[in-house]
């Protein structure tokens, strides 16, 4: 089955950005510890630690992922399949979401630091060569560094888009006077947990559906159920002219979805 949550290309997009990202960060390394005599000694390995948190920052650093986070936020609401308009739940999850990324990767940077600066230090005591520290973190930033930056992609892309789907019930929920429930749909492959399998085509509240969502690497959706007797006034809703506007999407910055596939990722 492919991707219940339809978000797929932007997680692609965004583990490529790690991928380019941290190839970068090891090239430099490359130059850094090819470039020059410098002895391996005290000095050096001070100034190691800031050149690493230097580079971290440029290269990791700032808002380059928030434009993700939003495009799989933007597929949720169009998955979901209800109109809900510009609603502020929206631009808060949205915000929430981007501020954790950003803590996220932090953690990441600074795991990815404490291991390199480490392997340089105990290098220098113990008379190392620089090719071999060289390997060592560069070893580190792709088994470390990079792996934990593509969890990150994997987890929140789909999280976004359940977390849009849930929000867009509530305010549905709500105008209807009845709360939406939510579906478990899982991808139906042999990678699917086993408590997750369980799930598959059972209904929760949205409560617990949000209690249930964002565990490492889930790949699963829960997708809002419109129930028989609440069909009617959904239909209402729609004829009141909640329709979604993606051009006033657009127009807020973070909204670049056409035909639901993500676009204009950064280079």
């Amino acid at each position: 089955m492919k991707d219940p949550t339809m978000t797929n290309s932007v997680r692609q997009a965004w583990i490529r950005q790690y991928n380019k990202r941290f190839r970068t960060f090891n090239g430099r390394v490359n130059r850094l510890f090819s470039q020059g005599r410098a002895p391996l000694d005290a000095e050096f390995v001070e100034f190691f630690d800031a050149w690493f948190a230097k580079t971290a920052a440029e290269l990791l650093g700032g808002n380059w992922q928030n434009s993700y986070v939003a495009e799989a936020y933007a597929i949720g609401i169009l998955e979901s399949k209800i109109p809900t308009g510009i609603a502020a739940v929206h631009d808060d999850t949205i915000k929430l979401l981007q501020a954790q990324v950003r803590r996220d990767l932090d953690g990441v940077i600074v795991a990815a630091k404490t291991m390199a600066s480490d392997k340089v230090a105990k290098g220098a005591l113990n008379g190392t060569a620089k090719a071999t520290i060289r390997g060592e973190i560069k070893d580190r930033l792709s088994k470390v560094g990079l792996t934990r930056s593509r969890l990150i992609a994997s987890t929140v892309t789909p999280y976004a888009a359940n977390l849009a789907g849930i929000n867009a019930a509530e305010i549905a929920g709500d105008a209807l006077g009845e709360p939406l429930k939510m579906r478990w749909i899982t991808r139906q492959d042999e990678r699917v947990r086993t408590g997750h399998a369980l799930r598959n085509t059972h209904t929760y509240s949205l409560k617990a559906a949000r209690n249930l969502i964002g565990e490492p690497g889930c790949r699963c959706r829960v997708e809002p159920v419109m129930e028989a007797d609440n069909a009617k006034g959904y239909k209402a809703i729609q004829a009141e002219g909640l329709a979604l506007s993606i051009a006033a999407q657009r127009d807020r910055k973070y909204w670049t979805v056409q035909a639901k596939r993500a676009e204009g990722y950064p280079g």
